[in-house]
């Protein structure tokens, strides 16, 4: 059975890892996904690159940004409010969780 450390947690959803088998579970909105760490820190990066295109984009309301979750077996869609969003919540848990690591 899991047993969760909150990564970071926001009104946009949360990251947590299980203390167990360091599975990484993030919610964004109404999804939820479980991730192993490489997958995670590839979600990281890609969000990160794609939110840079999208920095000084407020007018762009509809959900135009594509990316292949790591793990292949779906998309994610983001306007670039909420593609800013996510990448805020996941820079914020890879360093807790970064930080947690060094920790041990």
């Amino acid at each position: 059975m899991c047993n969760f450390d909150i990564l970071q947690k926001d009104q946009h959803g949360f990251v947590v890892k299980c203390k167990s088998c360091n599975k990484i579970r993030w919610c964004f909105g109404n999804l939820v996904v479980n991730c192993d760490e490489n997958e995670f820190q590839q979600l990281v990066n890609a969000v990160e690159v794609e939110t840079q295109k999208h920095i000084k984009s407020d007018t762009d309301t509809g959900r135009t940004i594509f990316l292949e979750h790591p793990a292949g077996a779906f998309n994610l869609v983001f306007n670039s409010r909420e593609i800013r969003n996510f990448n805020r919540l996941l820079q914020e848990s890879y360093i807790t969780n970064e930080i947690g690591k060094l920790l041990q």
